[in-house]
């Protein structure tokens, strides 16, 4: 798991400002890693994060959702214990989408992609594929998909791409720009939640490390265990925040008018 060293501060037209952290799991799922990291990194990625991308190629299929299992299973058990929606927003990231009779490019595309994987589920899918997707339904505030086209033969088959903008296609370039506007528009930015609570930038430091300290091991974890690491760490931050009061009242008192 890589983050970006530096928060981007965004303001929105509220004026609140929002600093926004890059994170990504390059070589997740790949096939030498070891089932348990898997679980592990993309369990933290998704409880750290108020927006989770998952980047796949071509189309959505079962195994896109067998990766939300244990996310869905912990967040089913959150859901249950707090009475909130776990998770923020989930977006699929579909590249080379061929199928544009069906669907067009883009977010309005995505969108209608998702709803039909959702809402039609086929006679020979597993049952716990079906309980994972109406699990996602109840576990996010919100799913989305935008469909990305072909990036062009240089790209995809070019040994020598150096990653020169040049070399891609203008209409995956156009896509991947109305991406982002997208994804960082000031009104569509979410302050991270962690079982209701607001977090600042240094609370999320202190949940990483809880949630890290409790996956250290070779087996799968628990829900309640990722559950109790989270609900420490919002203890803590009110415990803090009540600290932080009393210290700035006790420090307007005159030892006079003791």
């Amino acid at each position: 798991m890589y983050m970006w060293n530096k928060p981007f501060l965004i303001r929105q037209a509220n004026g609140k400002e929002i600093a926004v952290i890059l994170i990504d799991t390059q070589g997740l799922f790949d096939p030498g890693v070891h089932p348990v990291v898997n679980s592990q990194v993309f369990t933290l990625s998704t409880i750290i994060s108020s927006h989770q991308i998952i980047n796949v190629r071509e189309n959505i299929s079962d195994s896109e959702f067998e990766q939300l299992k244990f996310v869905t299973q912990y967040g089913q058990y959150v859901a249950e214990e707090q009475h909130t929606t776990p998770f923020q927003n989930l977006m699929f990231l579909v590249r080379d989408w061929t199928y544009t009779d069906d669907y067009n490019l883009g977010l309005d595309g995505g969108i209608g992609y998702l709803n039909e994987l959702f809402l039609t589920m086929k006679i020979s899918e597993p049952k716990d594929i079906e309980k994972v997707k109406n699990f996602v339904l109840r576990c996010y505030e919100q799913q989305e998909c935008y469909l990305l086209p072909y990036p062009g033969d240089e790209v995809a088959k070019g040994v020598g791409f150096t990653g020169r903008v040049a070399d891609i296609d203008r209409q995956f370039i156009n896509h991947v720009r109305n991406f982002i506007d997208h994804i960082l528009h000031p009104e569509n930015l979410k302050t991270k939640m962690i079982n209701g609570k607001e977090l600042a930038c240094s609370d999320l430091v202190v949940a990483i490390k809880r949630i890290f300290a409790s996956m250290q091991g070779d087996q799968y974890l628990e829900p309640r265990d990722l559950f109790e690491a989270t609900v420490e760490t919002c203890y803590n931050k009110e415990i803090d925040g009540i600290l932080k009061i009393y210290n700035q009242a006790m420090a307007t008192v005159s030892i006079h008018n003791i």
